[in-house]
This record gives structure tokens, C-alpha cells and sequence, in this order.
């Protein structure tokens, strides 16, 4: 279930990545799923039981996602800024 607050930080990203035409709050955002990303690779490199394995492999998948959703949401908006410049 998703709190308030949740939805007011995607919300948040959401508009800043559409007013985002110099790519800066992308990058930003790119920036911290890459750490999240590496953290949840040396997650898993660590020795850790099935479950916590299964569970870091989900969370990576959904970082990894959730990079891709963000580029394809910036892109979206700003690629149709740049055709028109």
C-alpha cells in the first residue's frame, strides 16, 4: 500500500523530470540507483541465505526498472523539447 508521502516523492520526480530539459535531475536520479544498485550487487555477492538472495535479485530487478523507466519518462518529455528547438 502506498502512503501519502510515497506518492508525493514520485509525483515530485515526475516533475521534475519533465521540467528537466538540461538532463540535471536525471542524472541526479540515475546517480542514486546507481549506488542502490551496487549496494544490492554487493548484497548479493555476499553470503546470505536463499531468501535474503531471492529477495535482493527483486529489488535490484525493480532499481533496474525503475533506471530505465526514468530515462524513458525524461525522454518522453524532453526529446519532444529538443525536436522542437
Amino acid at each position: 500500500m502506498e502512503t501519502a508521502t510515497t506518492m508525493n516523492q514520485i509525483e515530485g520526480w515526475q516533475e521534475r523530470l519533465a521540467e528537466d530539459e538540461q538532463g540535471v535531475a536525471l542524472r541526479e536520479l540515475r546517480d542514486y540507483l546507481a549506488v542502490k544498485q551496487a549496494e544490492l550487487r554487493r548484497l548479493l555477492d555476499a553470503e546470505a541465505s536463499q531468501e535474503e538472495y531471492e529477495l535482493n535479485q527483486k529489488f535490484l530487478a525493480a532499481v533496474e526498472a525503475a533506471d530505465i523507466a526514468a530515462l524513458a519518462f525524461w525522454e518522453k518529455h524532453n526529446k519532444i523539447k529538443e525536436d522542437v528547438l
